[in-house]
């Protein structure tokens, strides 16, 4: 059986490698995007999604692909290596725009938007955020003309926070900073030589300033192994009222801001169902309410996790 599998695995790369026909002309829309199985813990459908979706692209069927691809990534993004198929989706994407040259801006836009919502979908490899966080840096969310620098200027302000803050490959990082910088410079001397003249602003945005993109990757942290020293920044944490009837509120200074999540447990150590919370706080006193409503009476705790890896506990009791 297992020979069988490996002959299979081998037939397929090379349907991907080689596609029957040979090379053809881009054929945008010529036939449905694949449709699979919807069992998610099944390694075979997600080895038949992948495979699938990059036989597509090698095929020149780009948008269906891309569609195939995406559908892999969320339905297998802890399948090995997974974060492989990013690489197949900007292929797709370029051909895309190739096919379509007014199109790249929604393309783009549909595709920055994904990637932003599956970030963490794969908590397990750290080269899948990776990945994921140079989508972000290559497909900015604004393409128009008038954004250019800005945006040229966001994606360094991004590769500097990979490598302040992440274990991510900081050669290839460094790689793609000189590669951002080289267009930016490119494009200005073009559009002087052009008879359009504007400063050539190189200016590194603060973090905070990146629409959102600071609460986004603070989360990070969460699910990274922390290797610098943890801070102490939690302090006086309780909840009131305690005990409790349905709900109470969580009550916590912070003197960094971080980002900070909040979860429940049972006795037994159990995390419940039951919804917790989750945000970037600036430094101060935070008031965050919880519902235990609809829990039968007994011991719970509330375990609040900030972004460095400190934690605090705090025991509520309802009746």
């Amino acid at each position: 059986m297992k020979l069988v599998k490996e002959l299979l695995f081998i037939a397929l790369l090379l349907a991907v490698i080689v596609p029957a026909g040979g090379f053809a002309h881009n054929r945008i829309g010529t036939h449905k995007a694949v449709s699979a199985p919807n069992d998610t813990s099944s390694q075979d459908s997600c080895f038949y999604l992948y495979v699938t979706g990059t036989s597509e692209i090698q095929s020149r069927y780009y948008q269906e692909g891309y569609d195939t691809l995406k559908l892999y990534i969320e339905r297998c993004p802890n399948s090995y290596q997974s974060w492989r198929a990013f690489g197949d989706l900007n292929v797709a994407i370029q051909n895309l725009e190739n096919g379509n040259p007014m199109h790249d801006s929604e393309l783009w836009a549909d595709y920055r938007h994904w990637i932003e919502s599956v970030l963490y979908f794969n908590t397990t490899d750290p080269e899948y955020f990776c990945q994921c966080v140079q989508q972000i840096i290559f497909y900015p969310a604004d393409t128009s003309q008038q954004q250019f620098f800005k945006s040229t200027n966001t994606a360094v302000a991004l590769e500097k926070w990979i490598v302040q803050n992440t274990t991510c490959d900081t050669p290839d990082v460094m790689y793609g900073w000189l590669y951002i910088r080289k267009q930016q410079r490119q494009r200005w001397i073009n559009d002087s030589i052009g008879g359009l003249h504007y400063p050539n602003d190189t200016t590194i945005p603060p973090f905070s300033s990146l629409d959102g993109l600071d609460t986004l990757l603070a989360k990070h942290f969460l699910y990274a192994s922390i290797e610098k020293p943890m801070p102490t920044i939690l302090s006086n944490a309780s909840a009131s009222p305690n005990p409790v009837n349905n709900g109470t509120i969580i009550s916590f200074g912070i003197s960094k801001e971080a980002y900070v999540k909040i979860e429940l447990f049972d006795v037994l150590g159990h995390e419940l169902s039951q919804p917790g919370f989750e945000s970037l706080f600036e430094p101060g006193n935070k008031s965050v309410p919880i519902s235990l409503a609809g829990l039968p009476s007994g011991t719970y705790y509330a375990r609040i996790i900030t972004a460095y890896g400190e934690v605090q506990t705090v025991k509520l009791v309802k009746e």
